[in-house]
């Protein structure tokens, strides 16, 4: 967003979405995710699969960085096919 001049607090109010639901920064996340994509291609002009893609992959990097999650994956062992 930075390169289009945008905050997170600007993007936040433009679409009405408010703060989080903890009271504290402002952010995308305040609204069911899937609603995010089209509002942010309404607002930047950039399509929704862009924004839900980019969606999609921090939330997989999130989990990927929990340990107990690597701890759960190396004890999975793929099917023989």
């Amino acid at each position: 967003m930075e390169p289009m001049g945008l905050s997170a607090f600007r993007v936040v109010k433009a679409l009405g979405f408010g703060r989080t639901a903890n009271g504290g920064d402002p952010g995308l996340r305040a609204r069911d995710k899937s609603g995010n994509g089209p509002a942010l291609e309404q607002l930047t002009g950039s399509s929704a699969a862009f924004w839900l893609g980019l969606q999609s992959s921090y939330d997989l990097n999130q989990v990927r960085l929990n340990p107990e999650l690597g701890r759960k994956l190396k004890g999975i062992h793929p099917f023989a096919v």
